[in-house]
């Protein structure tokens, strides 16, 4: 990308949105040279980033300027930029942090809820759920670049396993599910699908260690036919009689209307 800069006030930054950019290359460059070349990315250690923090910075040069940016990633992606302070920008990285917070904060809460149950009554589908949480945490973690910051801010190449932790959902929720309907009772024949998704799963994670876009692909594709899958599970349990299958259509139905979304 080429953007003609001109910047006549102090602290301004350029900032770009996208936490696992795999490598960036900020070149500025004036009519008598480069002034300055920064280089980060998800590929390179956290505390290499001009400021530390899950996206990127790069303090602008005063005066005018010609910015090149050279983004690379291994997946297709959205990279939105902004130039302002470093203080409005701060100011939305805190009000992104108060969202995510409360997120986590949630699913934590919902983590340890199932898990007294589960000490409780020892049924084996409210320990899936808490599994099927914790690798949603890690990935929307991955995701956002805060498992980056915080998990293992010198392992760079964690950041390319987000496919292996959403497939990884995949099986616990496929797990969960033939426990909670009991689909080996009410629905024999449809055991078959969940083995295949968690045997497709299983690929993703392989597939992955050594060509990460085409992870990313299976994953995408998957989710959608999985949760597909998940309501027409849902409908036949219902119509065999389960109880709980009509609140887990309630459940599945916006679960497929997220992933649609």
């Amino acid at each position: 990308y080429k953007i003609e800069l001109e910047n006549f006030a102090a602290d301004q930054y350029l900032r770009l949105g996208d936490p696992l950019i795999h490598e960036i290359d900020v070149y500025f460059v004036s009519d008598s040279g480069l002034i300055r070349h920064s280089r980060s990315g998800a590929s390179l250690a956290f505390e290499k980033r001009e400021v530390n923090v899950s996206d990127y910075y790069f303090l602008l040069p005063q005066g005018s300027c010609t910015s090149y940016i050279r983004l690379k990633k291994k997946d297709n992606f959205q990279c939105p930029l902004s130039i302002a302070s470093f203080k409005c920008l701060m100011e939305k990285e805190h009000r992104n942090n108060l969202v995510f917070g409360l997120y986590f904060g949630i699913l934590f809460v919902l983590i340890f809820y199932n898990l007294f149950i589960y000490s409780s009554i020892k049924e084996k589908s409210y320990l899936y759920y808490i599994f099927y949480l914790c690798f949603l945490i890690l990935a929307t973690a991955t995701l956002q670049g805060v498992s980056f910051e915080y998990l293992w801010p010198n392992r760079p190449y964690f950041n390319l396993h987000l496919p292996s932790f959403g497939v990884m959902m995949f099986v616990f929720a496929a797990l969960f599910v033939t426990s909670l309907l009991k689909i080996k009772i009410y629905l024999p024949k449809l055991t078959k699908g969940f083995y295949v998704f968690i045997g497709i799963a299983i690929l993703v994670i392989i597939i992955n260690l050594f060509r990460p876009i085409i992870g990313t692909g299976v994953l995408k594709f998957t989710g959608a036919m999985f949760s597909v899958f998940l309501i027409l599970v849902g409908i036949q349990s219902y119509l065999k009689g389960a109880k709980v299958a009509k609140l887990f259509l309630w459940a599945g139905s916006f679960y497929l209307l997220s992933i649609i979304i």
